[in-house]
């Protein structure tokens, strides 16, 4: 959708459907320091191309700073929105200490003071809202002093500006989960003089072109969705004409387009691109029709490759279609078709895939090869709220999975859960996991006996909330660690009835009796709290079929009026007696 700037992409984009495709909502607050009432439908039609309603509210006009410092005149704390985003410039809040600062020739104190205060209420926002907080960046003043055509006067606007930018960025990223939206990056990406609407800021206090408004919306929806949804995790990839320019099987290793010259330079910067993804956790993987020694040969041994072998999660090599292979790579590195993006140069295999596997992303390389390199950029697909451990493991993972596979074949199913030496450790979370257990709760469906969905900033309130626990699940083998998998939220519900509110697994664990040293833990957790009863409950949904029985299966009985399954403590925590699993259990100590 980003991809398309032109006036029928913005009505196409308003021409949205008007119900999502499910029943997932999210209400918002704008607060802006110019009219924001404009932003509203391209926001809506943002999120309703995602599957989601936004209910959006818009502020007073220039009334930022009063809502930093007194939100609860503006939002009933009852019935708070989700998400809160402030969209402001400096040249509307302050001014007058603008342009002392032009006057003085520098960043002065006043200008500093002003800056300090937006960050003081942004402070004492975060303390009184729970929800997303996402506050812009001051874009390049739209003010006398500041223009670029003036000789002289724009180098000093400049330096100023550079460090309104500078000071700003050290004082909000000491704010606790604050999300930045880069308003300032998004103008010069799209240019200052195609944004800018002299006529709409004089007339209606709105600045920005119909234009820019939707870019706009589309980078907030992007940031607030990243909040509450999981990046897809691998790109699948072709080979000739998509990694490299001809054909290896005709051209040879020596003959294909790649290295420092045109056209051989377009597919090496997209090769750095799909590696800077790679770094910061998603997968690579091939799905190519050739021989598998001529594909290989060029990842080994061919001096511009930026790729290599040992970056490839998984190689589909052969004759057959790309739909098998693409079934096959998803069933390999354990993760749904929902998880990929398939690349490819063939308008006749990413039609048929695009049939055949609607789950799939696809993308076409594109006719104009010179803006190939950047043909994942602004998508979307791999946004992360925060990157996190397992993200920059997942590759090695991957590999010791391959590798476990490979050895239990010649094993017994009870022989290769006693040469594994499995290692469960459940403990209470805290704030460096939240990120991790968020990604979790919002992308396991397999094994996920409730399937509630939440953002990072409602795990943290349950973190920090006397009535739940919130735990996380981390297990290794010997042949390396799988990393955080596993979640349950538990709720009192008395003093002696604790309910398991989440309880999942990533299905890269299932099949060796984590599920059960899961609940065992769980149960043992509950007794050291002075729990006697577990509440569970299942919500079936296209995917989790397979946890219909898991409470049945261990030790729990069903209350036929409520639905709800119950079990005593007592006899869950014995669950783990015989399991070949050392399980550790850590609480958090009581203050």
């Amino acid at each position: 959708m980003s991809n398309s700037r032109s006036p029928q992409y913005l009505k196409e984009l308003l021409r949205t459907p008007q119900k999502p495709s499910s029943s997932e909502s999210t209400d918002i607050y704008l607060a802006g320091s110019f009219t924001l009432d404009p932003l509203v439908p391209y926001l809506k039609a943002h999120f309703l191309a995602e599957g989601v309603a936004a209910n959006i509210a818009t502020g007073p006009y220039n009334q930022v700073l009063q809502f930093c410092h007194q939100p609860e005149s503006y939002i009933d704390k009852a019935a708070p929105p989700d998400v809160v985003c402030l969209i402001w410039r400096i040249e509307d809040v302050y001014p007058k200490a603008l342009e002392n600062a032009l006057v003085e020739g520098k960043f002065q104190a006043e200008l500093k003071i002003e800056l300090d205060r937006i960050v003081e209420g942004l402070a004492r926002l975060r303390e009184w809202f729970q929800g997303i907080i996402v506050v812009s960046t001051p874009p390049f003043p739209q003010f006398p002093g500041f223009s670029a055509n003036e000789v002289g006067q724009g180098q000093l606007g400049a330096r100023i500006f550079q460090a309104i930018s500078e000071y700003w960025s050290e004082q909000i990223a000491a704010l606790r989960q604050t999300q930045t939206f880069d308003l300032q990056a998004l103008l010069l990406l799209h240019g200052m003089t195609t944004a800018h609407d002299a006529r709409k800021w004089y007339m209606y206090r709105q600045p920005y072109r119909e234009i820019f408004l939707a870019e706009m919306a589309w980078m907030v929806s992007r940031i607030i969705l990243a909040q509450k949804r999981s990046a897809r995790k691998c790109i699948v990839l072709d080979c000739d004409n998509t990694l490299w320019g001809g054909i290896i099987g005709e051209d040879g290793i020596a003959g294909i387009q790649l290295g420092d010259d045109f056209p051989g330079r377009v597919y090496r910067d997209f090769q750095f691109q799909l590696k800077r993804l790679h770094q910061r956790g998603i997968l690579l993987s091939v799905a190519s029709k050739n021989n598998p020694d001529d594909v290989l040969a060029v990842f080994n041994n061919h001096d511009a490759m930026v790729l290599r072998q040992a970056d490839i999660s998984c190689f589909e090599i052969g004759w057959e279609s790309k739909v098998e292979s693409l079934k096959r790579i998803a069933k390999t590195l354990n993760i749904g078709l929902d998880s990929l993006v398939f690349i490819d140069d063939n308008r006749k295999e990413i039609a048929e895939v695009e049939l055949r596997l609607p789950e799939v992303v696809c993308i076409t390389v594109t006719d104009e090869i010179a803006d190939f390199p950047m043909i994942l950029t602004g998508t979307g697909w791999f946004d992360q709220a925060q990157m996190t451990e397992e993200d920059r493991n997942r590759a090695g993972m991957m590999r010791a999975a391959q590798i476990r596979e490979q050895e239990s074949s010649s094993l017994t199913e009870e022989e290769f859960k006693h040469s594994l030496a499995l290692r469960l450790s459940v403990f209470e979370v805290d704030p460096q996991h939240v990120a991790r257990v968020t990604q979790l709760v919002n992308k396991t469906n397999q094994f996920n006996l409730t399937t509630i969905r939440r953002a990072q900033n409602e795990i943290e309130a349950l973190v920090l909330s006397g009535q739940h626990r919130v735990l996380a699940a981390n297990v290794s083998d010997r042949y390396g660690d799988y990393g955080l998998v596993g979640v349950g939220i538990l709720e009192q519900q008395s003093g002696d009835i604790w309910f398991i509110d989440t309880l999942l697994l990533s299905c890269r664990v299932l099949g060796r009796d984590v599920e059960t040293a899961l609940i065992s833990a769980i149960a043992d957790l509950v007794d050291q709290e002075g729990g006697c009863k577990l509440v569970g409950r299942f919500i079936p949904t296209l995917k989790n079929s397979q946890t219909e029985h898991f409470y049945s299966k261990h030790g729990f009985q069903p209350d036929r009026q409520s639905g709800d399954w119950h079990a005593d403590v007592s006899v869950v925590k014995t669950l783990s007696q015989g399991l070949v699993c050392d399980i550790s259990i850590h609480a958090r100590q009581k203050t």
